[in-house]
C-alpha cells in the first residue's frame, strides 16, 4: 500500500507540472493533479475529495494571513514605495556593485514584507536597466534578485507560512525555540517553489522574459542558494541555542 501512495503522489505532482506548462490553469492543474494521484495511491473517490477539501480547509488561516500580508505588498507597490527603495540603494552603490545591488534591494523589500516573487517583478526592470549597461546575463541578474529575495524571506513577517504548518510543529516539539524554526523553515522553502510547478518559477521567469529552458538552468543555483540558507539557519541555531 506505500508503494502505491508514493507511486500516486509522484504521479499526481508529474501530471500537475505537465498541465501547468501545458498552459492549464495552476489552480485546476494542482486540483487534478491531486485528484489522480489520490486515486492511483488506492485512496478511492471519496477519500481522495473528502483529504483535498480537509486540506483546503487547514490552510485557510495561513490564507487569510497571506492575504493581509499582499495588502501591505499591494501599498508598498501601488505607491511606488517598493521601487523607490530598489532604485535608490543601485543609484547610491552603482555598477560596479551591480549585482550585489540588485540582490540587497530586493531583500530589503521581502524583508519588510513583501512577497519573493512580487519583490522580484518589482526590482526586475531596474536590474534589466542596469544589466544593458553594465553587460550582465538576464540569468545573472534573476540568480542575484533570487538569492537577495530568498535572503530577505528569513525576516519577512509573511513568507511560507503554509509551508511553515508542515514542519513547524515538528521542530518546535524537537526542542527548537519558535524563531528558530521559523527561520529553518523559511530559509529552504522557496527552493520548493522553485521548481517548475510552482508560481515563483514562472512569475520569476516572466519577470525577465527568459524562456522555462533557460530559467530551467538557475534551479541548481537556486537548490545552493536555499541550501546555504538553511544550513546557516541551523548552524547559527546550534552555536547560540
Amino acid at each position: 500500500m506505500y508503494e502505491f501512495t508514493t507511486l500516486g503522489a509522484l504521479i499526481g505532482l508529474a501530471l500537475a507540472i505537465v498541465l501547468i506548462i501545458l498552459k492549464v490553469h495552476p489552480a485546476y492543474s494542482l486540483i487534478l493533479g491531486a485528484l489522480v494521484g489520490g486515486l492511483i495511491g488506492g485512496g478511492g473517490l471519496v477519500t481522495t475529495v473528502n483529504t483535498m477539501v480537509s486540506g483546503a480547509s487547514s490552510m485557510m488561516s495561513s490564507v487569510l494571513r497571506i492575504m493581509t500580508s499582499g495588502v501591505l505588498a499591494g501599498a508598498l507597490i501601488k505607491t511606488g514605495s517598493a521601487q523607490k527603495i530598489a532604485k535608490t540603494i543601485v543609484d547610491k552603490m552603482g555598477q560596479r556593485l551591480a549585482l550585489a545591488a540588485i540582490a540587497l534591494a530586493t531583500m530589503i523589500i521581502c524583508a519588510v514584507g513583501v512577497f519573493v516573487d512580487i519583490s522580484v517583478i518589482t526590482v526586475a526592470p531596474i536590474a534589466l536597466a542596469i544589466g544593458r549597461k553594465a553587460g550582465l546575463s538576464k540569468q545573472s541578474l534573476l540568480l542575484a534578485m533570487i538569492g537577495g529575495g530568498k535572503a530577505g524571506n528569513i525576516i519577512s513577517p509573511n513568507p511560507n507560512t503554509i509551508a511553515s504548518q508542515t514542519f513547524a510543529e515538528t521542530l518546535i516539539a524537537s526542542g527548537v525555540p519558535a524563531l528558530s524554526a521559523g527561520a529553518m523553515i523559511h530559509a529552504g522553502a522557496t527552493v520548493v517553489d522553485s521548481l517548475p510547478h510552482g508560481s515563483f518559477f514562472h512569475a520569476t521567469g516572466g519577470s525577465v522574459n527568459l524562456s522555462i529552458r533557460d530559467r530551467m538552468k538557475l534551479i541548481p543555483f537556486e537548490a545552493c542558494v536555499g541550501l546555504t540558507a538553511t544550513l546557516g539557519s541551523v548552524l547559527t541555531f546550534l552555536l547560540f541555542h
